[in-house]
């Protein structure tokens, strides 16, 4: 019964490292395509929750279901979810505080001044 577990464990691992990947190219994408500020902070933000969130938690399941690892595989899953955690907790909140301090005009929403 225990290796079911593991199983669903090294499966949604994967997923979430390919599926965190592809956030992270969707957010290159993003930020090199946008033209305005707000845009490209949106992506920053996508790409920085998306891009390494999901992968350390799909690392975590990994390291889990991993018999190679020993008794390290505890560790190194609880050092993922806390630093997943971490990075969910702190990004949006440095990236809201980038903006503040973005200059943001009319020009750039392709508005014109009167």
């Amino acid at each position: 019964m225990f290796w079911i577990i593991e199983a669903i464990a090294y499966y949604t691992g994967v997923v979430l490292l390919v599926f965190g990947s592809l956030l992270s190219i969707i957010s290159v994408i993003g930020y090199t395509r946008s033209r305005d500020k707000l845009l490209r902070l949106y992506s920053l933000k996508l790409g920085a929750v998306g891009g390494y969130f999901y992968p350390l938690i799909g690392l975590a399941l990994l390291s889990i279901s991993m018999e190679v690892l020993g008794e390290l595989k505890y560790l190194v899953s609880g050092v993922c979810f806390l630093v997943a955690i971490i990075i969910s907790l702190i990004t949006p909140l440095c990236i809201d505080l980038v903006y503040r301090e973005v200059p943001v005009t009319k020009e750039e929403f392709g508005e014109e001044e009167q």
